[in-house]
């Protein structure tokens, strides 16, 4: 039973600044890490998290979902070919 709870992680748990407890209230907050996703930088603030935080999860969430530098970088390199 321990080793399960040790093996299981959240794609939450790379988000530096980001411990159990504040993952814990954020997943209860915004549901899901797909929540957490969507959420804006006003709702991460308002939900308790210091800034330089919420500039972490949300630099994970561009990262995961694909960011507006990739889309950007994308569109550099459709205009190269």
């Amino acid at each position: 039973r321990l080793r399960s709870k040790r093996t299981v992680r959240s794609a939450l748990d790379d988000i530096v600044g980001l411990g159990p407890k504040r993952r814990t209230m954020l997943l209860r907050e915004f549901g899901s890490t797909q929540g957490v996703k969507r959420a804006t930088e006003e709702e991460l603030l308002a939900s308790g998290l210091p800034a330089n935080v919420v500039h972490n999860v949300l630099a994970w969430a561009g990262g995961e979902g694909g960011s507006s530098e990739t889309t950007e970088t994308q569109r550099h390199r459709e205009g190269e070919n």
